[in-house]
């Protein structure tokens, strides 16, 4: 009888990362990282240290290393799921959210380009997701978020709220916002919602798109180890 191998899927949308990582300014990263190096392990047959390296993303220079390396795991679980789609994008799409994390530290306008940090992280997700899906089937597909998200989401969309209350009156905790600084955040905010309704919407497509790939699998695809 042959019985397959629990994978420890990561069952969360594309939406719901990114709502996630904008909630909390970025800092979902490293669940996010944990969750999907444990996911890639099992899929791949590999080992890994999901923690510790989840961890070390604080460590300047390495964390540039470790999301190259995440990208090309999620990479290499895309292969496995269609090898006619190979996605060499996402090991630089890793690298990039760093770009984004020096934009925001910077003293300029258009540090609120930072607001779109998390749109590299939901693009590799998005990937991720429709590969697991497509390998493991309904076992893959996301569920409601846990009532802490839920908590961490209620916090996060307060302070958004009372940010962009705070532009709209053209004050903000350091003094007054000059014109030119509002508009900058206004259309970095105004993009991230756009982006966030987007992935709300395509990642319900994929996730159905995956299900078929797994009802119906290509014929050179590698199905995730099994044994008796």
């Amino acid at each position: 009888m042959t019985q397959e191998i629990r994978v420890p899927a990561y069952r969360r949308s594309t939406f719901q990362v990114a709502l996630l990582m904008f909630a909390t300014f970025g800092l979902y990263v490293f669940v996010w990282a944990f969750y999907i190096r444990r996911a890639c392990a099992a899929l791949l047959e590999q080992e890994d240290q999901p923690l510790w390296k989840s961890i070390a993303l604080i460590v300047p220079l390495f964390n540039l290393f470790l999301m190259f390396d995440l990208g090309k795991k999620i990479q290499g679980v895309g292969w496995r799921a269609d090898p006619k789609h190979e996605d060499g994008s996402l090991p630089w799409l890793g690298v990039s959210v760093f770009f984004f994390n020096v934009a925001a530290r910077l003293k300029a306008d258009f540090a609120y380009v930072g607001l779109l940090g998390f749109v590299p992280i939901a693009l590799m997700h998005q990937q991720f997701s429709r590969a697991q899906v497509a390998l493991i089937g309904e076992a893959g597909t996301p569920t409601r978020l846990h009532w802490l998200e839920w908590i961490v989401i209620v916090l996060g969309g307060g302070f958004w709220s009372f940010v962009t209350f705070g532009y709209a009156k053209s004050v903000v905790a350091v003094g007054i916002a000059e014109p030119h600084e509002r508009a900058w955040f206004f259309s970095c905010f105004g993009v991230a919602i756009v982006l966030l309704v987007l992935f709300a919407f395509f990642s319900r497509r994929a996730i159905a798109a995956s299900l078929a790939m797994h009802a119906d699998p290509s014929t050179d695809r590698i199905a995730p180890y099994s044994a008796t």
